[in-house]
């Protein structure tokens, strides 16, 4: 038995119309939309918003690590300030001298009288001492 080349030629393409008519199925252009397609743009529609979600979650990341690193260093400058800020009132604490005080209207005290409570809640605190007179 032999196959004219005719003949294959005729399958081929009888072959080639099946497929494209199987194909046809699959096209949106048809009036009648198969359960297949519903689950196939389903699935497309799932992976777009899935997809969006995942670029929007990554975006938002980065700039939440831009804005920890804009804070922190924010937060350096702030305290490299209070520092330089202490330091001078630490130097003028440190300059402030008897005769300085004196000077610029302070006086001395002497004879200092102190109070203290005589009362039930007196006795329970340790700030206060009890004195019995």
């Amino acid at each position: 038995m032999q196959i004219v080349s005719s003949q294959i030629n005729k399958e081929r393409l009888h072959g080639n119309k099946l497929f494209l008519h199987n194909f046809k199925d699959f096209s949106t252009s048809s009036p009648k939309i198969s359960l297949k397609m519903h689950t196939i743009h389903a699935m497309l529609f799932i992976l777009i918003i899935i997809s969006t979600l995942y670029i929007v979650t990554v975006i938002s990341i980065i700039f939440n690590i831009i804005n920890k690193k804009e804070s922190l260093a924010e937060i350096n400058n702030t305290n490299f300030s209070i520092a330089k800020i202490n330091k001078t009132y630490n130097a003028s604490v440190s300059s402030l001298t008897k005769e300085y005080a004196l000077l610029n209207g302070y006086v001395e005290s002497k004879d200092n009288f102190f109070v203290s409570r005589k009362d039930a809640a007196a006795n329970l605190s340790f700030l206060y001492e009890n004195h019995s007179n």
